[in-house]
């Protein structure tokens, strides 16, 4: 498969200038008769400090106060395991249009059974060299989605009308604890970690027993959540037993995520719209629904990117993360009522695969894509690009 990531090679790293990345030699080496080399995938020492150092300026922990600073973390050390089998997957081809796909009815165009594909870059597909930066913003943004679903009760991936009428149980864990680690202070840092810890034993704990089919899609939906939350936390803390606990279940968020995804598309197919609502005597509208179902693309597409993301950053690569079609046009996300959601659909849903989302870059304004679609971007064409293209409107 197609590899969506690689670190530079040593030679350009040394020197500060970028990488094509090339096998078996990169462009820059190739000009001057250097030695071509990467780093390897994994250190052989053994051996496991409290605290690791190496890699620069790879992603500091969540704080509550100033701005992201940076941790200097050595992800060589570390082993991880990132699954890439997918249900329903389909080769990408880049056939961007200017608005979305061709709704089956204009009301729920959300609903159009083609947009539930998993796509992957096919092995023929160049991929866009991601330097390291790229990558560190990335992760700081999601810390900032989640420090903003602490203040605002939203944020790009969990929708204001998500959680309104039934917040499960596993969700409010993590809603808490996210709130105690962003107040922590030097001397509830200990207590905060083991509540971290315990908390996450309890949500592996308590579905450890339930089948899947046996959960509604909120629920999915919330554990995927609220295990999401426990790994930003952990994998970029800072403390190697946090991190390590948290490799520990990178393969279950895999998993729960791919069921989420497999259920969202079962109970679409089935025309099962009803459980979409968090309660059966609850109809929902099409706004709601929107939020609903766009909070599980954004939510499984987060995951994935997150994964490979850090995969990247401590191994050099990353299997392709895979894209889904989600909402990237701005206004939509934000709107606070039925009415508000409608008008602004009426203009550029921007309802494409995340995969095509380059093609953004030279057809829209920067102005009508969203703040979740600008950090599929940082992923897709690097920052680089991505402010070049909000400084100019164009690439």
């Amino acid at each position: 498969m197609e590899r969506a990531y690689r670190r530079a090679c040593n030679a350009c790293t040394t020197t500060k200038r970028r990488c094509t990345k090339e096998i078996p030699s990169c462009h820059r080496c190739a000009t001057k008769n250097h030695r071509c080399s990467y780093p390897p995938t994994r250190r052989t020492d053994s051996s496991s400090p409290e605290t690791v150092t190496g890699l620069h300026n790879i992603i500091a922990p969540i704080e509550p106060d100033g701005d992201y600073a940076f941790l200097n973390i050595d992800f060589n050390s570390l082993d991880s395991t990132l699954p890439t089998s997918d249900l329903n997957t389909i080769p990408f081809e880049n056939t961007y249009v200017s608005n979305e796909l061709c709704p089956a009815s204009e009301t729920l165009w959300f609903f159009t059974n083609d947009s539930w594909q998993i796509a992957h870059l096919a092995s023929y597909q160049e991929t866009e060299y991601i330097g390291e930066e790229s990558l560190e913003v990335y992760v700081a943004t999601v810390q900032g989605w989640f420090r903003q679903w602490t203040t605002e009760n939203t944020c790009p991936l969990i929708h204001r009308q998500l959680y309104q009428k039934q917040m499960p149980r596993c969700i409010q864990d993590a809603f808490t604890v996210l709130t105690a680690y962003l107040n922590k202070t030097p001397s509830t840092q200990k207590i905060v970690s083991q509540i971290i810890e315990d908390r996450a034993a309890d949500l592996m704990q308590a579905y450890s027993t339930q089948e899947p089919a046996h959960l509604t899609l909120l629920e999915h939906l919330a554990r995927v959540q609220a295990l999401l939350t426990y790994q930003l936390i952990r994998l970029f803390d800072g403390d190697i037993r946090l991190r390590a606990r948290a490799e520990a279940h990178d393969a279950i968020l895999a998993s729960w995520n791919s069921l989420l995804w497999q259920r969202t598309t079962d109970e679409m197919a089935a025309g099962q719209f009803a459980s979409f609502s968090p309660s059966p005597f609850v109809h929902l509208s099409p706004w709601k629904a929107w939020g609903v179902l766009e909070s599980i693309r954004r939510t499984w597409l987060t995951v994935r990117i997150l994964q490979s993301v850090y995969t990247t950053m401590k191994d050099g690569v990353a299997a392709c993360p895979g894209g889904v079609v989600c909402t990237f046009g701005a206004g939509l996300w934000e709107a606070e009522s039925e009415r508000d959601w409608a008008r602004m659909g009426e203009g550029k849903r921007l309802f494409v695969q995340s995969l095509g989302v380059e093609g953004l870059l030279g057809k829209e304004d920067p102005g009508s894509v969203d703040e979740f679609g600008h950090a599929v971007l940082l992923v897709s064409c690097g920052l680089e690009r991505k402010e070049r293209w909000v400084a100019e409107g164009c690439v």
